[in-house]
Formats: C-alpha cells, structure tokens, sequence
C-alpha cells in the first residue's frame, strides 16, 4: 500500500526561529503520520545550514519534485517567505489541495490571501500559538 504524500511547507531561510519552526513542522509531520501519510519535510533533507552546501538547484529540484508529486500541501504562513509564496503558487497552478496555517491574528500578505482565495482547493486554518508543538 503506497501512503499519500504530504509535502510540509513553511519559511527556512527566512524564519526568525529556525529551531521553533523546525518544532512546528516536525510536529505537523507527526500529526501526518499518525493518520497514514508520509510527510516529505524539506528540512530533513535539504536544511538551509546542515546542507548549505548543497546548490540552490538542488534544493529546488529536489524539493520541487516531492511537493508536486505530493497529494496534499500544509504550508505554515505565519511569517512572511519568498519561498513559501512561490510554493503556494506552484501549487495552485498543479491544482494541488492546500491547507495554509498560522496563529491567530498573524497578518498575511494581501497578495498571498488573495492568491489563495483563487483556488477552491485552499484550506485555511488558524490556532493559538503555544510555542510546546506535540507537547502536553
């Protein structure tokens, strides 16, 4: 049985707390798992300081592949990505489902939620940020 691929998305580079964002998306990667995915995390194989060595067109075919040949998209927009937004782009034009998250009260680019808003298979979610992912 071949488990449907989620691919995990969310800022790297550009990420004010690598370490915490890494947590969040370790976390949404278990939640995947939990429930009979397999989660494809960016991070795990083409991290912006473990693999700074690897080129940038390694990391984007790399990453490109797995988030096309992925069923579903969780993309954590709480802070602000070039990357993240070329992600979401690449998925709308793949008609690939969408599920974007972020805290409550996180403001989002105009453009981005405008974006989002022309694909009907974009979910939005919003939580209350507890910086303890996965913990009780």
């Amino acid at each position: 049985m071949t488990l449907e691929k989620v691919y995990i998305s969310g800022p790297l580079m550009a990420a004010k707390n690598l370490e915490s964002v890494k947590e969040l998306y370790d976390y949404i990667a278990e939640i995947c798992s939990e429930n009979g995915f397999n989660p494809y995390l960016p991070h795990n194989n083409t991290d912006p300081v473990r693999d700074s060595n690897i080129s940038d067109d390694e990391v984007y075919k790399k990453d490109y592949l797995e988030m096309i040949n992925s069923s579903l998209v969780i993309s954590y927009i709480g802070e602000p990505s070039h990357g993240v937004g070329a992600e979401l782009s690449i998925c709308i034009s793949q008609n690939i489902p969408i599920i974007t998250i972020k805290e409550v009260n996180q403001k989002v680019s105009r453009f981005l939620r405008g974006m989002l808003k022309t694909s009907d298979k974009v979910c939005s979610l919003e939580y209350e940020n507890t910086m303890s992912y996965g913990k009780n």
